[in-house]
């Protein structure tokens, strides 16, 4: 399979997800790229519940990384932040600050921790915009099955996922039919995760699924989505 849409860099856009717990849409996302000079870019992320979800869970989650593209090939993520807002005990039990030192290959959390940061590491938010730019780099090529290891700084530990692209797909989701490439972690059976990235849509992921063992699965749809332009301040 031959990826043909057109060639272009990691632009910036703002992307509005419906978040839905099985057959419940339970909250509403909003990502968003800003570039800066030097391939430099912040990616961010904000959650909040909706409908009776709101009721019971005020709080909301904001995600956000600073990273940097070295000559044009390896994302360096710069600055992790994961915030709890409005849930105190989520907050204290969650939250983390990470700085990435590339010249000392040493990650520092906000508490003073400090651990050895491997040269291909990546944050738990920027992997997202890593899967972006790895199909992006593959337009007018043959898509690749053999599958690749993303590194990725947990709060308190290194996690490793394999994943592999499964192919080109047409998803359902609130804009529409949409063709994407899917790709799917296949290291445990028991932890589903599949993403489906949009052609269409510069490869930003148009559909995620997660679902652990017989959990009900969540899922986040693409509602909307605005290329090329300053992102718009998180949904209220």
């Amino acid at each position: 399979v031959t990826i043909t849409a057109q060639a272009g860099t990691l632009q910036p856009f703002t992307a509005l997800y419906d978040v839905d717990y099985g057959k419940f849409t339970v909250g509403r996302a909003e990502f968003s790229l800003t570039a800066f000079p030097q391939d430099c870019y912040r990616y961010q992320g904000n959650l909040k519940p909706t409908g009776l979800a709101s009721m019971f869970k005020g709080d909301r989650v904001n995600e956000s990384s600073e990273f940097c593209i070295i000559n044009g090939t390896h994302i360096k993520p710069q600055k992790y932040v994961f915030d709890h807002a409005g849930n105190p005990k989520k907050a204290a039990k969650e939250n983390v600050t990470l700085s990435f030192n590339w010249k000392t290959h040493k990650v520092t959390d906000d508490k003073g921790g400090v651990r050895d940061l491997p040269a291909d590491a990546l944050d738990r938010l920027v992997i997202q915009m890593a899967m972006r730019k790895r199909l992006i780099d593959l337009r007018g090529k043959s898509l690749p099955t053999a599958p690749f290891v993303l590194t990725m700084i947990e709060k308190d530990r290194i996690v490793s996922y394999t994943l592999q692209i499964i192919g080109i797909e047409t998803v359902q989701t609130p804009m529409g039919k949409l063709q994407a490439v899917r790709l799917d972690r296949i290291d445990n059976p028991a932890k589903v995760t599949r993403f489906w990235a949009g052609i269409a849509q510069d490869y930003l992921p148009v559909k995620v699924e997660q679902q652990k063992n017989d959990d009900t699965p969540i899922r986040l749809n693409i509602v909307s989505v605005t290329l090329g332009a300053s992102p718009t301040s998180p949904a209220k």
